[in-house]
């Protein structure tokens, strides 16, 4: 199943995760908190996903079985770290309904591209452990 996620890699970014949280004043509580463009970037991803699941008449692959995971980033300009998008889409892909669980997913390749528009393209293949591979 190969998707095309209309996400900024740059909004899902585990460097642009964590955030200081603050109190309704504006002043720092000197907690953390996740930012609110990576919650929307992720939650956008897993709607996408969602829908493309449904598009290709995918079912949740259950444990035991593996799957491989091409990932290809990719950026509006020259900066970017296309490995740290990679744990996001992995999440995504888990709770999209993928796959049952982001520990069954192997990110084989994390490629990063320039290119407008910024997307992150996503291809699972070789689902170890299914009879039918969901494919058509």
């Amino acid at each position: 199943m190969k998707i095309v996620l209309d996400v900024n890699p740059g909004d899902v970014a585990i460097n642009r995760k964590i955030v200081p949280a603050h109190d309704r004043q504006g002043r720092p509580t000197g907690r953390l908190c996740n930012s609110k463009r990576y919650t929307a970037g992720v939650d956008e991803m897993i709607l996408q996903i969602r829908q493309a699941c449904v598009h290709y008449n995918w079912r949740t692959r259950m444990r035991p079985s593996r799957c491989l995971v091409y990932i290809m980033t990719y950026w509006r300009g020259p900066n970017g770290d296309a490995d740290s998008t990679c744990k996001a889409v992995l999440d995504a892909l888990a709770h999209g309904g993928a796959v049952e669980n982001d520990r069954q997913l192997k990110p084989s390749a994390d490629c990063r591209h320039n290119s407008r528009p910024a997307r992150i393209e996503v291809e699972i293949v070789d689902c170890a452990g299914d009879e039918d591979d969901g494919d058509d």
